[in-house]
């Protein structure tokens, strides 16, 4: 049976042949001769041209059955007629010129159509194409170029070209492993492709496709038969004649390309031969010669008759410095240039036989592995080395050493470097041990031109550039073609890689270094340890033909799904994969493999595919295996859509496609999606109905917090007003007490000294009731602050109870303290300490009664496994006691035990609230018990901490916050300025408070002993304070407008008044306060109620530390202003003053005026602060920074006594000797003789 290029069907029978015509759909029947049948002829063959078909029978005769006309056309017995062909087995091709191949046991014929003769193809030489022997052929077709293939018995291939008129011999090679398998060939196939498929005789096939084997390579198998021989090839170069000399590890190998006569040159001791076999360069001169390096075997010259050495004799400077010769270059002008291992770069002139040794000794170029050797189009060497490149210069006899690019920016990818090659566009190709680099010297760049594995870190061994301009490299096993090119726009280089390896037909063994080559005709020559693979660049044939993808089989959880199986109540397949257009697979079934086929036999192994599952990837992925698995992939509809890309790069844009269905879980169904949404619904109801009852519980307890909050905020109004009214009551009670306190001093009349010392007593008392009013507001607000001390609370204790000792006998209350210890070191806060035993002692005395006892303890509890060491603190009294109800809450606020109906409640409720405070902030507890007999006996107990803590500032008159200034520099002289201001005798006090009559009693208490001015608050204050520049300032801190730390923060920092002393008077007593005040910078800080003695002694101190400050100035003066240490806005100032009076030292007419423009003040406030720190006027100021440096000058120098004064800017000299002489008690000239070097 046999099916035409139409499609339509020819059968044969034994009586005739058949044929349908299925564009017509009619059945035509060509019976057999008569003849014929009586002689057993049957149909062996058929074969169309492009008019008929032809109908061969087994005796040689056929017939051509026209397709228009459907009849025989033609009848041919010429076969039949032939006498000496035995055969009766025929086979029939009509190749591309339409001539007819016939072929049987007996031979080849072959039909001439236009000359309409045949022609016996045979092993003869008269035949029109020679075939290799005279075997059986057993099959003859035509592949892709028109070529005829000739399958023989014992034969192997015969391949004719017709155009070129050749014959192809393909013979089993024992040493070439692509060889056909044998030479017993029984079939042939060619595919549509351009494939051959060969069929042996009991050797199994082999696949031939011109663009499987794109590389050749020659194993050098003729040398096989010579002991020791390897194919390692190191070196080639190519003579005029077209000839290959290889270099390799076992000699000298000559090829000629025309006759393939081979021929090896060894070391031959005793003759003329090569000096070693172990050839590592090679050079074809421009007069003929191929000179030879070798590995420890030196310089070889061969002229093709005798071999000239040169070796290094270390005794003639004459010779080669180094026998491992490992590169070769020659210049322009035949000069030979040699690279050694080892010892840098040596030249030879082969007309004159000079060396010439270039590194100097100890440049570091004179030990150098060279391993190549580049002449550049600008004349230059360019040298790879083991360290970087190394450039030398014949012009400038310089060398270079280049291990980045000439910015230093960029580094090449090894510094270890096999060869440089310059190519047609001036780049400096690099192979490095890390990959490849391209020097592009115009721009100063180096280029990764393939970054990527496997180039990107491979071993580069050599390079070239083909007739096309591009690149080949050979690395250790491959060779990449990088083809370049340049943007027009831009200028910019870009590359494009392709790799080739074993499967292309290289050897399969490793390239060597600087193996390469390229001859007249353009073929590349790659050397490697296993022979020489050569190609034509031009020539390369492509595999062009696109892989279609076929889906072949499926498998679900590793196992392989069959056709119409059933799997878990699914049937997957209904039918092969490769006719279905979609799988359902179930929920928990989504774990399978897809296999597939790109149906191409070209080099499968370099087949690569691409493949996306839409609706899980949107990007198309890569893979060199023939399956895809997925695992755990969600319900939904998915499409696989696979594309191959063949062994050269090719794909096919159409894909297949496969649709894959994951069935959702039943909880993903459309069903259980209503499900939910009716429990949803239900839900959000129950949901709705929650909030809409949350809601009017928020709004119930909403009203309740706005009661509770409306009933704090009245609360909080109430102690606020309460507080404030505190604070005002502090200063009343300043005026009441003080004056009180004077009276109490000056009245002799007891009746009313008794009096008043009871009004006194009262006035302090509501000044305590105040305190605690003021305590329990910081309480509620902010809470208290812990300032810890460390101290002997024994002792402190005992001085506390002291203080009711009077109280104790006005009373007839007797007051006792049992220590158990002598002393006791421990961190406690003093003053909330002092408030808990104070409130403590005042409630035990206010409710004992006459004849009464109150007894203070105090022990030391040693420390437990559950607790530290403690302190317990009884107070107990012998009074009415408390009830058992009302010991729970009396520590509460506001809370008052109901005595008994017709005793008075005294109190506020807020003392012991405050003392639990105050023990807690001490981490400590407080109960109370009943007293044995009667009372109560309250119980503190206080963990001991006997650590060094940071101690709480102490509020002090400051006596030594003021800084003594620098010793300031000699002075000179300045005419006498009459019009400054004279200080009057008294101090000048500025009190600063918003109360009109404490001001009144301020100057009235002071105006004695100063002199005093009032200012009602800060601003106003600080209005006159420039101007009136007081020796002292006392402001009260809480005022309108601007407080009393703001004043002290201006007063401070401004340069004018930083140095006027200021005490801040305030009723904020807290330590916090005090530190605020401190602070924002006030010398001192005193709380109201104050003692009026202590104030005046606070002012007196304070106005004494100012003078002692005055009257150690002027002798710690000395010209030194590098040493001042600036820490205030003073001493700021005198710096400036002095390096300003040096600066212009010798200028007489330096005057007041100019000083105090230099320093942006005034010449009244330059003159008050001068005065104010130093105790000099300005002018005193200046003239001594004067005389001082004249001293120095006259100690130091060899300058006479009016040269000196003149250089610092005292213009008379009588002047200059009379304050000289005042200043330090001598005149200048016996100070000199005195003192001069």
């Amino acid at each position: 049976m046999y099916i035409d290029k139409e499609k339509n069907i020819w059968s044969y029978a034994y009586d005739g042949t058949h044929y349908y015509n299925m564009e017509e759909e009619k059945l035509y029947f060509y019976p057999v001769e008569e003849s014929l049948k009586e002689q057993s002829v049957s149909l062996v063959s058929f074969a169309e041209d492009e008019n008929a078909v032809v109908l061969l029978y087994s005796n040689g005769y056929f017939e051509l059955v026209d397709r228009k006309t459907k009849e025989i056309t033609h009848r041919n017995r010429q076969l039949v007629n032939t006498e000496d062909i035995e055969s009766r087995k025929y086979g029939m091709l009509i190749d591309a010129d339409g001539d007819y191949w016939v072929y049987g046991d007996d031979g080849i014929w072959m039909y001439n159509r236009g000359e309409d003769g045949w022609q016996h193809v045979s092993a003869r030489k008269d035949s029109p194409y020679v075939l290799s022997s005279e075997s059986y052929v057993k099959a003859i077709k035509m592949d892709a170029q028109n070529q005829i293939w000739i399958a023989m018995d014992h034969g192997g291939i015969n391949i004719i070209n017709k155009n070129l008129h050749t014959v192809k011999y393909l013979q089993n090679d024992v040493f070439d492993e692509r060889s056909i398998l044998q030479n017993s060939v029984n079939a042939l196939y060619c595919d549509e492709n351009g494939g051959v498929w060969i069929g042996y005789y009991k050797r199994g096939i082999s696949y031939y496709n011109e663009s499987i084997f794109k590389f050749r390579t020659d194993y050098l198998s003729d040398f096989n038969r010579i002991n020791g021989f390897t194919s390692d090839v190191n070196r080639i170069v190519e003579d005029k004649q077209a000839n290959l000399w290889v270099g390799t590890s076992s000699g000298l190998v000559f090829i000629n390309r025309e006759t393939d006569e081979r021929k090896i040159y060894q070391h031959e001791p005793g003759r003329n031969s090569l000096s070693g076999n172990v050839i590592v360069s090679m050079l074809k001169a421009k007069d003929g010669k191929i000179w030879i390096g070798t590995f420890f075997g030196g310089l070889n010259a061969f002229d093709g008759q005798v071999f000239t050495h040169y070796r290094r004799h270390p005794d003639n400077p004459n010779s080669l410095v180094n026998d491992n010769v490992w590169a070769l270059a020659e210049s322009s002008d035949g000069y030979i240039w040699i690279g050694t291992l080892g010892s840098g770069l040596q030249g030879l002139d082969p007309r004159t036989g000079k060396f010439t040794y270039y590194p100097k000794i100890g440049s570091g170029f004179e030990n150098e592995y060279i391993m190549s050797i580049c002449i550049g189009r600008d004349k230059n060497l360019y040298m790879a080395t083991s360290e970087g490149i190394t450039v030398y210069s014949p012009s400038a006899n310089t060398f270079e050493k280049w291990l980045t690019n000439k910015k230093g920016t960029q580094t090449f990818s090894h510094p270890n470097l096999n060869e440089i090659y310059e190519d047609s566009r001036g780049l400096l190709w690099v192979a490095t041990s890390e990959g490849l680099n391209v020097y592009d010297r115009k721009n100063d760049e180096i280029i990764l031109p393939v970054n990527d594995p496997p180039l990107g870190n491979e071993i580069i061994q050599a390079i070239i550039e083909d007739n096309n301009k591009n690149m080949w490299i050979t690395t250790t096993g491959s060779i990449f073609n990088i083809m370049v090119n340049i943007d027009p726009r831009t200028g910019v280089y870009t590359y494009v890689c392709h790799r080739y390896g074993e499967l292309d037909g290289l050897q399969g063994q490793q390239f060597n270094m600087r193996a390469i080559a390229k001859t007249f005709r353009g073929e590349i020559m790659a050397g490697g340890i296993r022979g020489l693979s050569f190609f034509d660049p031009e020539a390369l044939k492509y595999n062009h033909s696109t892989p279609q993808i076929e889906f072949t089989g499926l498998k679900l959880f590793n196992q392989e799904v069959k056709i119409d199986s059933v799997y878990d109540g699914n049937r997957i397949l209904p039918r092969s994969l490769d006719h279905t257009e979609s799988i359902r697979l179930k929920y928990k079934q989504n774990i399978f493999s897809v296999f597939f086929s790109a149906m191409n036999y070209i080099l499968p192994e370099k087949t690569r595919y691409m493949y996306m599952l839409e609706g899980f990837n949107p990007d198309w992925l890569t893979t060199h295996t023939n399956s895809l698995t997925y695992t755990n992939l969600s319900a939904g509809e998915y499409v696989l859509k696979v594309k191959a890309i063949n062994s050269d790069g090719f794909s096919n844009h159409e894909t297949s496609e496969l649709k894959i269905i994951i069935a959702p879980p039943f909880w993903a169904s459309p069903i259980a999606y209503i499900i939910y949404f009716i429990m949803i619904t239900g839900i959000l109801l129950l949901i709705r109905r929650q909030i809409l009852r949350n809601e009017q519980r928020k709004y119930k307890l909403l009203q309740i917090e706005q009661e509770a909050q409306q009933k704090h905020e009245i609360d909080d109004m109430k102690l606020r007003f309460f507080t404030n009214i505190s604070h005002e009551l502090r200063t009343p009670l300043t005026l009441i007490i003080s004056p009180l306190e004077n009276v109490i001093k000056q009245i002799d009349n007891k009746d009313q000294k008794n009096k008043l010392e009871m009004v006194h007593r009262n006035a302090m008392r509501l000044l305590g009731m105040v305190n605690q009013l003021l305590d329990f507001r910081k309480s509620d607000v902010r809470g208290h602050q812990f300032n810890p001390s460390q101290g002997d609370i024994v002792d402190f204790i005992r001085n506390v109870g002291n203080s009711f000792s009077e109280y104790s006998e006005k009373k007839n209350v007797r007051q006792f303290f049992f220590p158990a210890v002598d002393e006791l070191f421990m961190v406690f806060d003093e003053d909330k300490m002092s408030k808990i035993i104070t409130n403590l002692l005042s409630n035990a005395f206010k409710f004992t009664p006459e004849g009464g006892r109150v007894d203070v303890f105090l022990d030391r509890l040693p420390a437990t496994d559950e607790q530290p060491a403690q302190v317990e603190i009884k107070v107990s009294d012998t009074g009415i006691g408390i009830k058992d109800e009302d010991k729970k809450l009396i520590f509460e606020r506001f809370y008052q035990v109901q005595q008994k109906e017709g005793q008075k409640t005294d109190g506020s409720g807020i003392g012991l609230h405050l003392v639990k405070e105050f023990v807690s902030l001490h981490n400590g507890t407080i109960v109370v018990l009943d007293n044995m007999g009667k009372g109560s006996v309250f119980i503190i107990t206080i963990p001991i901490v006997q650590v060094q803590v940071s101690q709480e500032p102490k509020v002090e008159p400051v006596q030594d916050g003021l800084n003594v200034l620098p010793e300031a520099s000699p002075a000179d002289e300045l005419p006498v300025d009459h019009t400054e201001p004279i200080e009057s005798e008294l101090p000048l006090v500025l009190v600063v408070d918003d109360n009109e009559d404490f001001r009144h009693f301020m100057r009235d208490s002071l105006s004695s002993e100063y002199r005093v001015e009032v200012a009602s608050d800060g601003a106003n204050a600080w209005v006159m304070i420039p101007e009136l520049q007081p020796d002292i300032i006392v402001s009260d801190v809480m005022m309108p407008d601007m407080d009393g730390n703001e004043l002290s923060k201006l007063v401070k920092t401004d340069i004018r008044t930083s140095h006027i002393p200021l005490i801040l008077l305030t009723a904020r007593s807290a330590k916090e306060q005090k530190l605020e005040g401190l602070e924002s910078g006030a010398d001192d800080y005193i709380t109201k109620p104050f003692d009026f003695d202590i104030l005046n002694l606070r002012i007196k101190k304070l106005l004494q530390l100012r003078q002692k400050r005055q009257e150690n100035f002027n002798p710690r003066m000395e010209i030194a202003p590098s040493e001042i240490t600036i820490t205030s806005l003073d001493e700021k100032l005198v710096r400036k003053a002095i390096q300003y009076v040096e600066a212009n030292i010798s200028r007489s007419e330096l005057s007041v005026d100019e000083l105090s423009s230099e320093l942006n003040m005034s010449r009244a406030h330059l003159y008050k602060k001068i005065l104010f720190i130093t105790g000099k006027s300005p002018i005193e100021f200046i003239r001594i920074i004067r005389l001082k440096r004249a001293a120095q000058f006259l100690r130091e120098s060899q300058q006479t006594v009016s040269e000196i004064a003149y250089q610092t800017g005292f213009s008379n000299l009588k002047f200059f000797r009379k304050y000289f002489k005042e200043e330090f008690g001598v005149l200048p000239s016996e100070y000199q003789d005195r003192e001069g070097k």
